[in-house]
C-alpha cells in the first residue's frame, strides 16, 4: 500500500513539474508576443476579445491537459487504464486550483531561500515550492479518484 502511494506521488509530482514548467513558458511566451516593446505591463482596464479569452483558457488547460496526461501515462504502467485515467484527469482538473496557492505561496517559499542561501536561490526556490504545492495538494484528490476507480472495478467484477 505505501508502495502505490509513493509511486502515485511521484507521478503527481512530475506531473505538477510539468504543469508548472509548462505554465510559466506559456506565460513567459505570452508576455513576449502579445505585450509590445516599451508598452506597460498593467495596461488600463478594459472588456478582453473573444481571442483573448480563448487564449487564457488555453494557456490555463494546455499545461493541466499536458500535466494529466504524464500521471496517466506513468499510472498506466501499474494500474488499469479506468484507474489511471481517473487519477489523471482529476489532477487535471483540480491542477490550476493549487497553482493559485502555489504562486501565492510561492513569494514566502523564495524569500525564506533566499535568506538561507542567498539571493542566487530565491528563483529556484520559488518555482520548486509552486512545484511542491501543487504536488501536495493534488495528491489527495487524486489518490481518492485512484481508489473510487479500483473499488468501483471491484465491485463492478464481484457482480458479474
Amino acid at each position: 500500500m505505501m508502495r502505490d502511494a509513493l509511486r502515485l506521488l511521484v507521478a503527481i509530482a512530475q506531473g505538477a513539474l510539468i504543469f508548472t514548467t509548462a505554465s510559466f513558458l506559456l506565460t513567459l511566451i505570452s508576455f513576449k508576443v502579445l505585450l509590445p516593446p516599451g508598452a506597460p505591463l498593467a495596461p488600463p482596464p478594459r472588456v478582453p476579445s473573444p481571442a483573448e479569452v480563448i487564449t487564457l483558457a488555453l494557456m490555463i488547460l494546455a499545461p493541466a491537459a499536458l500535466g494529466g496526461w504524464w500521471v496517466f501515462r506513468k499510472l498506466r504502467i501499474h494500474y488499469g487504464r479506468r484507474e489511471a485515467r481517473a487519477a489523471g484527469i482529476t489532477f487535471g482538473v483540480f491542477s490550476p486550483v493549487p497553482l493559485i496557492v502555489g504562486l501565492t505561496l510561492g513569494e514566502i517559499i523564495g524569500g525564506s531561500t533566499e535568506d538561507l542561501f542567498g539571493t542566487s536561490f530565491a528563483l529556484p526556490g520559488a518555482f520548486v515550492g509552486i512545484v511542491l504545492i501543487i504536488a501536495v495538494l493534488s495528491f489527495l484528490p487524486s489518490a481518492l479518484a485512484l481508489r473510487i476507480a479500483h473499488r468501483s472495478r471491484s465491485t463492478e467484477q464481484e457482480s458479474r
